[in-house]
């Protein structure tokens, strides 16, 4: 499966294609042509079982100076920038980190399902099992294949009709936002 996500020759050529792209929905068509098995699926964000997952991409977020757009689940996420090789799948760290500048988060499908109920994330059996095992209070008591506080598709929008993405209440996200100084930094 690595061996498909690897820089392609023309890799400089797609580089300078993508930073034509006028639309997020450019950049996926790129990447869907450069690498068509790359994306599985979308979601608008995570399952409000999950407050510290939704926490920890706000604050990507507002570091990034975007705000959260959604979750990419995608096929292979590339090594890390400092494993041996990793070079080898820049073109591919290149498109992910668009995404991500563009307030979107790139998960391996493998990790995560979407509820049937509402289309939000929700971590597999086996991450769920590792975030348990490492901090029990940011998961809910038992896993389940759908949210426990789901609401339909249709019924998460706000008072303006505007689609809402998460369900937890801002003012638990904003205590985790670190608030700007009066010199303006953080």
């Amino acid at each position: 499966m690595e061996e498909k996500y690897r820089n392609p020759r023309d890799a400089a050529e797609i580089v300078a294609r993508l930073k034509e792209c006028p639309t997020l929905l450019a950049v996926k068509e790129l990447i869907s042509e450069v690498f068509p098995d790359l994306i599985k699926n979308f979601s608008r964000g995570y399952s409000s079982d999950y407050p510290a997952l939704i926490k920890n991409w706000h604050v990507l977020c507002q570091a990034m100076k975007t705000l959260p757009k959604g979750l990419v689940l995608i096929e292979f996420v590339p090594p890390s920038v400092r494993d041996p090789g990793a070079q080898e799948y820049s073109l591919l760290r290149k498109f992910l980190d668009t995404m991500t500048l563009c307030g979107f988060v790139a998960r391996r499908e493998l990790e995560f399902r979407i509820c049937g109920k509402c289309r939000l994330a929700i971590p597999c059996h086996t991450l769920y099992q590792k975030m348990k095992f490492t901090n029990p209070e940011l998961v809910p008591k038992e896993w389940d294949i759908d949210c426990a506080k789901c609401e339909a598709w249709d019924a998460l929008v706000d008072e303006n009709q505007n689609p809402v993405l998460y369900r937890v209440p801002k003012e638990e996200i904003e205590k985790y936002i670190p608030k700007p100084s009066a010199e303006g930094g953080p």
